[in-house]
């Protein structure tokens, strides 16, 4: 009788093999998805000129808050670098779907720590559960409502879920620009030494 060695390196690189092409050719992709909702073409275009929708889909546990083109459009003309922080902030690192955020104690805020990496409270969602299901940033923002689940997943634990509003904390806004480029230098002559 012939017994196969489990313990060669050939059977070890052949095992990797075959799940690293199949784990990787099911994973989630934010893009594929959000393809799927023509009103949400802007935030998907965004979210890949930016790379977060990289991050997003390296991720295991996530929420996205989809905004739709409507809304979107108070982005168009702003800085990429702007439109960089802002699409970080609508995604946190945890899994919420509507009837979870409905779930929250309306007894106090709820804290969540979002993709934008940022030393001040710029980086955090404040949600409220009082009726209405609505998010703030930390650092200062106007309400945006959660309006409706688009895509829950409990296998990859990704939930996107569509909200009224961009989410704009206005420290953001208030932020001086980086700095500005040197200036070419002069052409006046140096005096002779």
């Amino acid at each position: 009788m012939y017994f196969i060695r489990l313990n060669t390196p050939i059977t070890y690189i052949f095992l990797s093999f075959f799940f690293v092409f199949f784990s990787s050719s099911s994973a989630f992709n934010i893009t594929e998805v959000l393809n799927k909702y023509p009103d949400f073409s802007i935030f998907n275009d965004y979210l890949t000129r930016t790379q977060v929708s990289r991050q997003i889909n390296e991720h295991r546990v996530v929420t996205i808050l989809a905004v739709n083109n409507a809304a979107m459009s108070s982005l168009i003309g702003k800085s990429m670098d702007l439109i960089n922080k802002v699409m970080r902030i609508h995604v946190f690192l945890d899994y919420y779907t509507l009837n979870k955020l409905k779930n929250l104690p309306s007894s106090q805020p709820s804290q969540v720590t979002t993709l934008l990496e940022s030393p001040d409270q710029q980086r955090y969602l404040n949600i409220t559960n009082v009726g209405t299901v609505s998010i703030v940033s930390g650092a200062g923002s106007e309400k945006v409502g959660v309006l409706r689940d688009m895509y829950p997943d409990d296998i990859y634990k990704t939930s996107i879920v569509e909200v009224s509003n961009v989410i704009m904390p206005s420290s953001l806004l208030t932020t001086s620009p980086s700095s500005p480029s040197p200036s070419p230098p002069s052409s006046v002559p140096s005096p002779p030494s």
